[in-house]
């Protein structure tokens, strides 16, 4: 027997840093809130469980469960109980602190429920016993008889189940494309939209199945449909898309499965049940024997429910020991909205813990989960969850998840928090008080030493560790691997002050895109998906970042690789971090556009990095505010800074150690006199970079630019426990690559176009800066104010991917799209582009008009110049331009204004007159220029009476006078 547990002692693990993790007994104000199931309310007593349980043993001290006892026995070793709920209830009415599980399967019908008057209770295993909770039912009694072929039959009487167990061992249920097995493959296996609506041909009565997507071609997540049956025109009737905060993004149809349907059971190890006729139909794997298998269906998600209120918390608990397993499938519930994250999300796990402090989850197992494994939501304090071993589950392994009525967000009358990315933010009415508006949010809590690998095994939107609407958490020596999206997540900034330290995460992002191994997002009160918004807020309120993100979260000591995507990933938001002595493993310098690592630090404030080891990869700074106030510097990177849209410079980027002087070179480009005047180049001298040691001695010239030592051998990263470190997996270690990014061999295709710089996007940095669904358009780099392209409605940031130009659809994948499309408008007219602005895609036409519009006609003196060079800038590369005095050309336009475009040459001086609509309005100087000078208004118009005009140019005097395009104004 384990030793008696009356009082739980809360050990922090090694290396813990935070020392408020010392204390358990926090004074509890307020009250919570009652709602349907799932919301805190009345704390249940364990009482309630105890039915036709029979009393303790008098005097005794400890509470024995067993499979083989019974309820009606006092609970000794001897004579145990036969279910927890009602060994947990003998204890509450005994006073009895300790409940001892022995070994065997105990069946929950119903989840455990431990509220106050079970605070001070230790559940956990008999000495050398491995208990399993499990949330499935027996299916006992089973006559198998075959139904065809290889597919066997049997009745199954009671409740419907989602998993179906053989063995111990997860089946299929019936799917097409068949399930493939194996780490990182989408979806085990996935099909396109077009080849299953096709298969439904064949579907009967395909109504309870489901259809699982991938979110745009960028696989931002993934998308779960009910299957309500088959249309008339022989396509499927869907119910609504779940399981994702993004749903403006367009299903990618290319990239889907479905299961649950009766005429896709044809592979080993596959099974449908059909409820209306209670009729199992299965097709055993090979070595399975159908009189002797032991078959399990899943009957409930919750295991144990810890569960009191702020006033009343349920505390002092500890389980320990204990194999949970076999719950169902969650998929289609995860629909609450995580503020303006990318995520949705269902309050329930293996273990939900909600209104509780001083609640101690050690050395368990979670598999086989339909969903989460331990999620803490709403008030909770001191939560500390270690040395448990997390895998083959549906969802999450471990999430720390606030109630949105403890986030502040406007002092308007019943405000609520915006709860989609595209909800803007009221800075007319923002809530100026910093902070949450009250304590219904976990904190002061840890998630330690824990081995979590092959989650999200049914949801792609998930993570090792979670933390939303959280303050204080610390998550340190995990190893987390084998993830389909980050291994860890923060998904706001409400309220910081976490501590990220001395963790193992790689191969992550394995299913989806444009991600980290560990990821962020801060769109907090301050953040607006209308940039140009935001920036003016934050220029006139520069500190209100900080209403939400009050604490600095530290993210130290750690080793993440990711090699589809970054390893630390700052998305849209993000704000007071600090960055410091992480290993950031890199595969390989990515040249040719694809990403596989590096440190990103998107929009946001106030974040430091400072003294990282970023192998074969670099910083990315991406869409920088003016006064973000960031830092970069003592930092050891193998690639260039990889910039994309930063208007701002941030405080301090300086200091690195680059490999080459052309990474040097590339690096301080972006900031001439202000980036990396202090850096330096040359080999770090790692001391022994193949067994993971990136120690420098005292001559590298890392330590030169202010560079640090730190370990970084394997036992600085990851668990700690030996049973779990024997276990756990490692990442594998690149081969270092001293060359560098930058190659005298790259190109560029940046060129100037309506007095914008644009160039092609090749990258997924550019795409994901952008928030484009695929790697391809042209990037607004730069648009000057004043601009033609800004006066046409272009700007900085802006992507271009589609163009309406001459009545065709045409995609615009580089410059040279764009370019061509331009052309094809010609003498046709405007020109309607698709771009994506704030990561949207939205339509605006270019109304400018080539010279070989038809709109203009010439009179016989005029001449046409085409092809001209492209360094020229002007419209489409091509002119006309009259020589001799009194030549004209006409231009019949409809609109409010119009506005001539020419170039002003050097040494050409020209003049000319203008009339609109028969009466003179104004002489033309077109002034000599110092150099040529593309796309320069002659003459504007503004302000017309809206409907048809004609403009008519005179060329008087000069060498020549030169039309390019015009614009006009609708």
């Amino acid at each position: 027997m384990k030793p008696q547990g009356k009082h739980i002692a809360f050990i922090s693990p090694r290396h813990i840093l935070l020392s408020i993790f010392l204390v358990f007994t926090l004074s509890a104000c307020g009250g919570g809130d009652s709602n349907s199931a799932g919301q805190p309310g009345n704390a249940p007593s364990a009482k309630a469980a105890s039915g036709g349980n029979g009393p303790a043993t008098p005097g005794a001290s400890v509470i024995y469960v067993s499979p083989s006892g019974n309820d009606a026995a006092t609970g000794d070793k001897t004579t145990p109980k036969a279910t927890l709920a009602a060994a947990v209830a003998s204890a509450v009415q005994a006073n009895i602190k300790e409940v001892v599980v022995e070994d065997g399967t105990h069946y929950l019908t119903q989840p455990l429920l431990l509220g106050p008057s079970a605070s001070g209770i230790f559940i956990h295993a008999d000495n050398g016993a491995h208990p399993v909770i499990s949330g499935a039912r027996p299916l006992t009694g089973l006559t198998w008889t075959v139904y065809k072929g290889n597919i066997m039959q049997a009745g199954v009487s009671g409740a419907a189940f989602d998993q179906l167990f053989v063995n111990g061992a997860a089946q299929v249920r019936a799917r097409y494309p068949n399930y493939q097995s194996g780490t990182g493959i989408v979806f085990n296996g996935f099909s396109d939209q077009a080849t299953i609506t096709t298969r439904s041909n064949n579907w009967k009565n395909p109504a309870g199945g489901y259809l699982h997507s991938m979110i745009s071609t960028a696989h931002w997540s993934d998308q779960n449909q009910l299957i309500l049956g088959v249309t008339t025109s022989a396509g499927l009737n869907l119910g609504s898309r779940v399981g994702n905060n993004r749903m403006e993004q367009a299903t990618d149809t290319s990239t889907e499965y479905v299961e649950n349907i009766f005429e896709e059971l044809d592979a080993p190890g596959e099974w449908f049940y059909n409820a209306a006729t209670s009729t199992l139909y299965f097709y055993p794997p090979t070595g399975v024997d159908l009189k002797s298998a032991r078959f399990e269906g899943s009957a409930i998600e919750n295991l144990i429910n810890i569960r009191g209120t702020e006033a009343s918390p349920a505390q002092n608990i500890h389980i320990d020991g204990l194999n949970f397993t076999a719950t169902n499938y969650t998929f289609m519930k995860t629909t609450e909205p995580l503020l303006r994250s990318d995520w949705t999300i269902y309050r329930s796990g293996a273990i939900l813990t909600e209104g509780a402090s001083n609640i101690e989850i050690s050395n368990n197992v979670f598999q086989g989960l339909g969903g989460n494994a331990i999620f803490v939501s709403g008030y909770n304090r001191n939560i500390n969850i270690h040395a448990n071993e997390i895998y083959n589950i549906g969802a999450s392994a471990i999430a720390f998840v606030g109630r949105p009525d403890a986030v502040r967000s406007s002092t308007a009358a019943n405000a609520v928090p915006p709860m989609n990315y595209n909800a803007a933010a009221n800075y007319a009415s923002l809530d100026m008080v910093q902070g949450p508006k009250s304590d219904n949010y976990p904190s002061v809590s840890i998630a330690s030493d824990n081995l979590i690998h092959d989650i999200g095994t049914k949801e792609k939107q998930v993570a090792g560790v979670e933390i939303s609407m959280s303050s204080k958490i610390t998550v340190q020596h995990n190893s987390i691997y084998n993830t389909p999206r980050a291994g860890i997540n923060i998904g706001d900034g409400t309220w910081g002050g976490h501590l990220i330290a001395n963790n193992d995460v790689f191969n992550t992002v394995l299913e989806t895109g444009d991600h980290g191994a560990f990821n962020a997002w801060g769109r907090d009160r301050y953040w607006s998906p209308n940039s140009s918004a935001m920036k003016s807020e934050m220029t006139s309120n520069p500190t209100i970042w900080n209403l939400d993100a009050e604490y600095q979260t530290v993210i130290q000591n750690n080793r993440f690789r990711c090699d589809r995507g970054w390893d630390i990933d700052f998305d849209d938001g993000t704000s007071n971090y600090l960055v410091q002595n992480n290993v950031l493993l890199s595969e390989s310098i990515p040249r040719s556009g694809g990403l596989n690592g590096g440190l990103k630090f998107r929009e946001g404030f106030n974040r430091i990095g400072s003294n990282n080891i970023i192998l074969n990869n670099g910083f990315y700074p991406q869409v920088w505010f003016a006064n973000s106030n960031d830092i970069f510097q003592n930092n050891v990177v193998m690639a260039a800074h990889n910039n994309q849209n930063i208007s701002g410079l941030g405080k301090t980027v300086n200091n690195s150690l680059f490999m080459t002087t052309g990474d040097q070179a590339a690096s301080q480009k972006i900031s001439p006199g202000s980036w990396e005047t202090a850096s330096a180049v040359g080999n770090p001298l790692f001391t022994n970079p193949t067994t993971g040691d990136y120690s420098v001695p005292n001559n590298s010239p890392a330590v030169a630019i202010g560079f640090k030592s730190f370990a970084t051998d394997n036992t600085q990263f990851g668990v700690q426990t030996a049973a779990l470190k024997a276990k756990a997996l490692t990442p594998a270690l690149p081969a270092l690559d001293y060359t560098g990014s930058t190659t005298s061999t790259s190109t560029s295709d940046q060129t100037t176009w309506l007095g914008a710089s644009i160039v092609s996007i090749t990258t997924v940095a550019q795409q994901s800066a952008a928030g484009l669904p695929t790697v391809q358009g042209v990037q607004l780099v730069s648009v000057p104010s004043g601009s033609v392209a800004a006066t046409l409605g272009l700007q900085t940031g802006d992507a271009i991917t589609k163009s309406v130009a001459g009545g065709k659809n045409l995609p615009v994948n580089t410059v040279s799209d764009l370019l061509s499309a331009c052309a094809a408008a010609g003498s046709s007219g405007p020109l309607t582009l698709t771009i994506y602005r704030n990561q949207q895609p939205q339509t605006l036409t270019l109304n400018i008009y080539n010279d070989t519009w038809t709109g203009i006609t010439y009179t016989s003196g005029w001449k046409y110049s085409s092809n001209r060079n492209h360094v020229s800038g002007d419209y489409n590369f091509d002119v006309h331009y009259a020589v001799t005095s009194g030549d004209s050309a006409t231009i019949t336009f409809t609109g409010t204004g119009i506005t001539v475009l020419g170039p002003r040459d050097a040494g050409a001086a020209a003049t000319a007159t203008a009339m609109l609509d028969g009466i003179s309005t104004s002489s033309i100087n077109v002034p000599a220029g110092t150099a040529y000078t593309p796309l320069q208004a002659m003459i504007a118009l503004p302000n017309l009476s809206k409907g048809s005009h004609t403009l008519t140019i005179t060329k008087g005097s000069g060498s020549y006078l030169q039309i390019d395009a015009v614009v006009i104004n609708p």
